[in-house]
């Protein structure tokens, strides 16, 4: 490699901000509430930072209105969408914990791996809400379903806001610590079974102190198309730092050549995050 950039910040992170990494998210947002944050590439859906926010408000409050409390676990179950965003930003606004599943797992494989963090909700699409209806059957765990399933939470009826929801706290009134988790993310498994790793939002904090150094001031672009699954932890570091940056970001749900190729050529994207090539 021509250059190297090296971490300026010191071990014991003095510059590195220690609050909860929601409350970064909710900052930008304010900051650029009028911009575009994401389009979806396949169905042409789109999205404000200012409607972002009030989205995630809304369901965070459904979500202390059916007992979520801070420490809770809400798996989100899905391929890259706008919603898979809301339901991560609300997750942060109650305190609760995001795990986040790849949604091509089969029924035993999902069921093993929500039994390591034993959720209290799970949110999903209609096209995978069957799998995720069998995983949690023995579990007691709520299910919220875009487009809607049987005995399900229909996501849609979360944006509605109603004056019997409870207020949300305050950041401060959440408490959550710097090395608490942020989320849950699990490893590949190409060497065994796959394993949760914890991500604490001092975590998510200092990959976005590295990014926003000055020496990576290069890589830094105002817009992005993503396509990398963000249960994996390049998916999920993008998209969400680049909500903190105040990215417009264009989703796929999964790689598709034409449309990727295109977006790029109609939108004029100047960045992409992919795994390189062993060759």
């Amino acid at each position: 490699m021509e250059k190297i950039v090296t971490c300026p910040y010191s071990p014991n992170g003095e510059r590195i901000p220690s609050k909860n990494f929601g409350l970064t998210v909710f900052e930008s947002i304010r900051e650029h509430s009028a911009s575009v944050a994401m389009e979806d590439i396949t169905s042409g859906q789109r999205i404000t930072y200012q409607e972002l926010g009030r989205k995630s408000e809304t369901v965070a409050r459904h979500l202390l209105g059916f007992g979520c409390k801070a420490g809770d676990f809400i798996t989100i179950f899905s391929p890259n969408s706008i919603e898979w965003v809301i339901a991560t930003i609300a997750a942060w606004r109650t305190g609760a914990v995001v795990v986040a599943i790849n949604p091509l797992l089969t029924v035993g494989e999902l069921k093993t791996q929500l039994a390591i963090c034993n959720p209290r909700f799970l949110y999903t699409i209609s096209d995978l809400a069957k799998v995720a209806v069998e995983a949690t059957a023995p579990m007691h765990c709520q299910v919220i379903v875009k487009g809607g399933f049987e005995h399900c939470i229909a996501v849609e009826s979360l944006f509605e806001l109603t004056d019997r929801l409870p207020e949300l706290p305050t950041f401060e009134q959440l408490k959550v610590k710097p090395n608490d988790p942020a989320m849950i993310l699990f490893s590949s498994g190409t060497t065994g079974p796959q394993k949760a790793v914890i991500v604490p939002h001092y975590s998510l904090q200092s990959q976005l102190a590295i990014v926003r150094h000055q020496e990576c001031s290069p890589m830094i672009f105002p817009e992005q198309v993503l396509f990398t699954p963000f249960p994996h932890v390049v998916g999920a570091s993008t998209i969400l730092h680049g909500l903190v940056l105040g990215y417009k970001s264009f989703l796929l749900p999964r790689f598709d050549l034409r449309l990727y190729l295109k977006c790029i050529q109609d939108n004029k994207v100047s960045a992409f995050f992919n795994m390189p090539e062993k060759h």
